[in-house]
C-alpha cells in the first residue's frame, strides 16, 4: 500500500513538472499589446463626464476622424494604423491633422536604422491626411508626432477668470483590432499673449517572443501658444512706383487661401490688417526676382479664428 502510494505521488509530481514546462512554453509565445498611443485630441471643455471609453471613428474613404459622440468637438493630431495585407509591409499609417500648425511625424523601425518622416511644407496641415508606410522590413514601428495649437486666452466663456484659459489634452489610443478611443486628459493653462507651453506624452511597448523582444516607443509632443487678437480681414492694395493705389481687394482671413497674391501690374503691395478686436495695422510686401513665385523674405504670418481655437494657415505669397 505504501509502495503504491509512493508511485502515485511520483507520477503526480512528474505530470506536474511536465505541465509546468508546457505552461512555461506557452508564456514564451509573443505577447499582445492591447492598445497603442497614436495621437492627441484637444478640447476647450473637460471630458471627465463622458463614459469610458470615448469611442471614435476613422473613415478610410474620406480620411476623417471624429468621436462618435457628436457633443465632443475639438482638434486632433493622430497617426492611425490601417491594415492592408495586400500591400508591402502589411499596413500604413494615416497621418491626420485638424487645426494643428506645423505638424510632423516620424516612423522608425524597431531597430532604429530606418525612418520615414513627414513635415508640413507650409505652416499648416488642416483637414488633410497623409499615408505613410513603415520602414521596409519592419513589423513594429515607433511613432513620433508633434504640432502647435494656437488658442485665445481672452475667451471668457471657456475660462475660470479673465486671464486664464484651459485646454484639455486627451490622448487617442488604438486597439489591436483597429478600434479607436479617447481618454479624458488633464488641462494645461495659457497665461497672457504670446506665452506657450509644451506637453510631451510617451509610452513604450515590448512584445516578447520566443527568440527576441521588440520594443517600440510612441511619443506625442504638443505646443500650446496663446494668440489673443488674430487678423480678421485683409485689404490688399496694389501700389504704383509713385505710391498711387492701382487696385484693392478685401478678403476675410478665414477664407483666404494659400494661393499667391498677384501684383497685377503693381510695384508692391500695401496690406491693411483688421484684427478681431478692430485693431488696424499696415504692412508692405514687395516681390523680388530672387524670390520669384515663392514666399517673400518678409512674409507675414496670419491667424484664423474658430469657435475654440486658432490655427496658423500659411505665409502670404506674392507673384508678379
Amino acid at each position: 500500500m505504501k509502495k503504491f502510494l509512493s508511485i502515485s505521488i511520483l507520477t503526480i509530481l512528474g505530470l506536474t513538472v511536465l505541465s509546468g514546462c508546457q505552461l512555461a512554453k506557452k508564456e514564451n509565445t509573443p505577447s499582445a499589446v492591447t492598445r497603442h498611443l497614436i495621437g492627441i485630441y484637444c478640447t476647450a471643455t473637460p471630458l471627465d463626464d463622458q463614459e469610458e471609453p470615448i469611442s471614435c471613428t476613422y473613415d478610410q474613404k474620406t480620411d476623417t476622424f471624429k468621436p462618435d459622440n457628436p457633443d465632443i468637438s475639438g482638434c486632433y493630431l493622430a497617426a492611425i494604423k490601417v491594415d492592408v495585407s495586400e500591400e508591402e509591409g502589411g499596413f500604413y499609417y494615416s497621418f491626420c491633422s485638424d487645426m494643428m500648425a506645423e505638424p510632423s511625424i516620424n516612423i522608425s523601425g524597431s531597430d532604429g536604422t530606418s525612418t520615414t518622416s513627414y513635415e508640413s511644407s507650409s505652416h499648416t496641415l488642416t483637414g488633410q491626411s497623409n499615408y505613410i508606410y513603415p520602414p521596409d522590413g519592419t513589423t513594429e514601428a515607433s511613432l513620433s508626432l508633434s504640432g502647435t495649437l494656437y488658442v485665445d486666452p481672452d475667451k471668457t466663456d471657456y475660462s475660470t477668470d479673465s486671464d486664464l484659459y484651459y485646454i484639455y489634452l486627451n490622448l487617442i489610443y488604438q486597439k489591436e483590432n483597429g478600434d479607436l478611443f479617447i481618454t479624458p486628459g488633464s488641462p494645461v493653462s495659457i497665461m497672457n499673449e504670446g506665452e506657450s507651453t509644451t506637453q510631451t506624452f510617451s509610452e513604450s511597448y515590448t512584445e516578447s517572443g520566443i527568440d527576441s523582444n521588440a520594443t517600440t516607443t510612441n511619443t506625442i509632443s504638443l505646443t500650446v501658444r496663446s494668440i489673443s487678437d488674430p487678423v480678421d480681414s485683409y485689404t490688399f492694395y496694389g501700389m504704383s512706383d509713385d505710391n498711387t493705389i492701382l487696385w484693392s481687394d478685401t478678403q476675410k482671413a478665414a477664407t483666404l487661401t494659400d494661393e499667391p497674391i498677384s501684383l497685377k501690374g503693381a510695384s508692391y503691395l500695401l496690406i491693411k490688417e483688421v484684427s478681431t478686436k478692430g485693431t488696424v495695422s499696415y504692412d508692405v510686401l514687395t516681390h523680388t526676382d530672387d524670390d520669384a513665385e515663392t514666399t517673400d523674405p518678409d512674409y507675414h504670418n496670419r491667424y484664423i479664428a474658430t469657435d475654440s481655437f486658432y490655427y496658423q494657415p500659411s505665409e502670404i505669397h506674392i507673384v508678379k
